[in-house]
């Protein structure tokens, strides 16, 4: 007697049983966090890696992470963010005065704090520094340009369809 079994009706049969075995409040669980999944390679690959916040070190794009699934009663939560202290910056833009950025250093010729923030322009020299003649500023603020939000939307539908796919009793 001879039995052939197809590769793709075990999985299948397999992904069943796992459903079946799930509670439906772990399927929403794991659903939000494959949402979640969804916003944060979003955030990276088309706003942080290629698009406007493009940087060569990559450090904020490496730093977005999802948090862990909270349940209290029937409410579930998780959460994508980073802990890189300017990504809240870039997000919302530096209008505010705790984040409009202003001198903070002490001129070694006179030993009072300087009043102005001084940029070199112009062509760079060989450590990166510009030879030029340089503006100098008061303060810098920064008009915001979010990068976690815009994810959000981008992805809402997608998130949305996985949560009512997982809150079905598809078996």
């Amino acid at each position: 007697m001879q039995s052939s079994l197809d590769a793709s009706k075990l999985a299948e049969f397999v992904e069943r049983l796992r459903r079946k075995t799930e509670t439906r409040d772990d399927r929403i669980g794991r659903g939000l966090l494959d949402g979640a999944e969804l916003v944060r390679h979003r955030a990276v690959y088309k706003y942080l890696t290629s698009g406007p916040l493009h940087k060569r070190s990559g450090t904020l794009a490496s730093s977005v992470m999802t948090g862990p699934l909270r349940r209290a009663g029937k409410k579930f939560e998780t959460s994508v963010g980073t802990n890189v202290f300017y990504g809240r910056v870039w997000e919302f833009g530096a209008q505010t005065p705790g984040h409009i950025v202003k001198p903070k250093n002490i001129n070694p010729r006179t030993g009072k704090l300087n009043k102005y923030l001084r940029f070199r322009t112009g062509p760079y020299g060989a450590h990166g520094q510009g030879i030029g003649p340089g503006v100098s500023v008061k303060s810098v603020k920064m008009s915001p340009k979010p990068w976690l939000g815009p994810s959000v939307e981008d992805m809402r539908s997608k998130v949305v369809r996985i949560l009512e796919y997982v809150a079905t009793d598809v078996v």
